[in-house]
């Protein structure tokens, strides 16, 4: 077993030494080293421990059929809720940059925003419990998620070919979101809990609540939560020496800030609702979610008097709502489906109490499905018999946008609407696995704007995959998949100035679809050791739509051009899990993931805002009844970069988690981020320059369960 070990941490230094750049390697020498010698560690104790869990092993609720992670021909991963619940000051981005391959665009902690495979905005789909939230975040930097984390019991990542069932994003992926209601069975019992948390970052306060009633097959759940924070504390200067020193040239004297960052204070209430009847093959739920937030928009470009502060404030309200149905049937047909989803939202961007703009979407979501199944013995090999699976589904998205105030220039108010027809079919044969997929989408774009024309847009998205195992432990695969994307609102029609994110946007009425050719080589391998994800991703843009940053200035306001070409992203994700393992008193395990990423223009530049290589070690130990963490993340420096873009430093990040169960109802936690106040700007962050991240920041959670 430790040749064999030390043989597959060979081979992974190869892969990693011809895939990435040399001179990253010195970066990870260190932890590989410390791999290859923890894997002799756990040879030696294999006979000597129960090993409980396997990652590979998870069932993916947002999967056809609810399939297994290694049963599947994508990428996959699960935030369960028991990270979600020690998350009680993070936004979106922070909690599931954890995932390889991932990475957050923040816009202070009010807004974190997600981004797969360097790929972010209308390329990657945020959905709760399979449907749109409704929100406008897509629409601007600045521009929330309208829930809270916590109201949620696991996140999915899905991403490549699997993501093609919720939309056009197999060239990246889906989040999806997932509630209470989603995950109830005939063994889910009453429980709830309470939790409450400071932050010291910020002197924030957050607190959740939660309770799930069940009386024979009915079930009734509520939960809330309010957050309470105020300008978070940095280490140094809010902007870079780079940009102050470009301000200067400019003529520019602002005074520079240190200390805290200005206007990043929030404020989040959240009530949640749902009742859920179940029986023998029948599931129905009605739901309701309510949602308000207001936050500050740090580091927008201002062109007031010297002398006067302009603060500048988002604030949020959404209700939504919807019914979801779900039968099993008899026949080849096994599971029909209903989900839909209402949505009333709104948010109005503030300078000091005077409303600039006013922003409000009425959503309509439907989806429905057909899931089939069965299985075929070949005459020449009843021993291996063909299985299958799939589903036929219809889905329609409907968005009444109106805009109002200063920013009704930036973008028009319009109506959108998106129906798609898509069949998704896996075999399963021996030790082969098949997937085939196809999408039809219908898009339209009416601007309610005089001389703005509509847009109507057919796109067809497809893809094949193909999986062998090589043993029972062990697969390989490949995927190809054809997508095509229509171009949004802000894409096509902007024209005006984006106050709160503090830039002039020129959209390009000329744009057409965005098509592109994706593949992805992907190696898993489990064992009651250690669980192995490698993935090798491309995607080949015809026509990619990107943000150019010009020379030219509105005032003081940077223009940005929405401009077409093509282009190709590509990159590497590799993750290593060990199981648990004992030493002395402490049940321990560890896990590495590293992920680069490369995205260039076809006229030789760069794609803006690409996340650079990055890599991560975690480290948890328990014993008796505490817990611990351990997490060191590295950002490369990016300096490969896109047209008047500025160079991002590299950062180191060490975060401790120590946990304390004093009952089996009470649980304790203090989680220390970012312990040595390090300077951390994320290039995908189009405030980077202007805001770090957070510094040190010392995070007290109490929580208390009951049944």
């Amino acid at each position: 077993m430790t040749a064999f070990i030390i043989i597959i941490n060979y081979h992974l230094v190869l892969f990693f030494f011809i895939i990435i750049k040399i001179k990253y390697m010195k970066n990870i020498y260190l932890f590989v080293l410390s791999l290859a010698i923890s894997a002799s560690i756990y040879a030696q104790d294999d006979h000597d421990h129960d090993h409980d869990h396997d990652f590979s092993e998870e069932v993916i609720v947002s999967s056809v059929g609810e399939r297994q992670a290694n049963e599947i021909i994508s990428s996959t991963y699960n935030v369960p809720h028991e990270l979600l619940d020690r998350a009680i000051n993070s936004n979106l981005g922070n909690i599931i940059e954890n995932v390889v391959g991932v990475n957050s665009s923040n816009f202070g902690r009010g807004v974190g925003k997600p981004q797969i495979r360097g790929l972010g905005e209308y390329r990657v789909k945020v959905l709760e419990n399979d449907l749109a939230s409704g929100d406008m975040a897509d629409n601007g930097a600045d521009h929330p998620h309208a829930f809270n984390v916590l109201a949620f019991s696991r996140i999915e990542v899905l991403k490549g070919p699997a993501a093609l069932r919720y939309g056009p994003f197999s060239s990246s992926g889906v989040i999806n979101m997932l509630s209470e209601h989603k995950l109830i069975d005939e063994n889910t019992p009453s429980f709830g809990d309470i939790i409450y948390g400071n932050s010291s970052v910020a002197d924030e306060n957050s607190i959740h609540f939660h309770s799930l009633h069940r009386s024979g097959n009915w079930f009734w759940g509520l939960s809330g939560n309010k957050r309470n924070g105020k300008d978070y504390k940095i280490p140094g200067f809010m902007e870079t020496e780079a940009l102050h020193a470009k301000h200067e040239d400019e003529g520019e004297t602002d005074t520079r800030v240190s200390g805290a960052a200005k206007n990043t204070a929030l404020k989040e209430d959240g009530i949640n609702f749902h009742n859920t009847w179940l029986s023998n093959n029948k599931k129905l739920t009605y739901f309701i979610n309510k949602n308000e937030a207001e936050f500050g928009i740090p580091g927008h470009e201002h062109g007031e008097e010297k002398g006067k502060e302009e603060v500048m404030t988002l604030d949020m309200d959404r209700t939504r709502y919807g019914v979801e149905y779900t039968q099993n049937l008899n026949g080849f047909f096994n599971k029909f489906s209903f989900n839909s989803a209402f949505i009333d939202y709104q948010h109005a961007e503030l300078e000091g109490n005077k409303k600039v703009s006013i922003f409000t979407n009425d959503s309509n979501n439907i989806r429905i499905e057909l899931a089939f199944d069965g299985n075929n013995s070949l005459p020449d090999q009843e021993d291996h018999p063909l299985s299958f699976n799939g589903v036929i589904g219809f889905s329609s998205e409907k968005n009444k946008t109106r805009i109002a105030g200063e920013e009704a220039g930036y973008i028009p108010s319009f109506d959108q609407s998106s129906e798609g027809l898509y069949f998704i079919h896996n075999i399963e044969h021996s030790n082969l696995l098949f997937e085939v997929a196809a999408r039809l989408e219908n898009n339209k774009l009416n601007p309610k704007a005089i001389k703005l024309k509509e847009k109507n847009k057919n796109n067809s998205n497809y893809s094949i995959g193909s999986g062998l195992k090589l043993s029972d432990n062990a697969l390989i695969g490949v995927s190809i998949s054809k997508n095509s994307r229509a171009p949004s609102i802000s894409e096509i029609y902007a024209e005006g100035v984006h106050h709160d994110a503090g830039i002039y946007e020129k959209g390009n009425s000329l744009l057409k679809n965005e098509d592109s050719i994706s593949k992805e080589i992907y190696y898993r391998y489990s064992n009651s050791l250690f669980n192995l994800n490698a993935a090798y991703f491309s995607n080949d843009f015809d026509s990619f739509i990107y943000r150019h940053i010009t020379n030219l200035k509105v005032g003081k306001i940077p223009v940005i051009e929405y401009r077409q070409q093509g282009s190709k992203v590509s990159g590497t994700e590799l993750e290593i899990s060990f199981d648990n393992m004992t030493l002395g008193n402490y049940i321990v395990s560890h896990s590495f993931m590293i992920s680069k990423i490369n995205g260039k223009l076809n006229d030789g530049g760069y794609i803006p805002r690409m996340p650079p290589l990055s890599f991560q070690y975690t480290l948890d130990a328990m014993s008796d009844n505490w817990l611990y963490t351990l997490r060191y993340r590295h950002s490369n420096k990016q300096d490969s970069l896109a047209y008047n873009e500025m160079l991002t430093d590299a950062y180191n990040r060490l975060d401790l988690e120590v946990g304390y169960r004093a009952s089996n109802n009470i649980f304790f936690i203090l989680l220390m981020r970012n312990i040595g106040d390090e300077d951390i700007r994320n290039h995908t962050s189009w405030l980077k320059d202007k805001l770090p991240e957070p510094g040190r920041d010392y995070n007290l959670s109490v929580q208390y369960s009951f049944r």
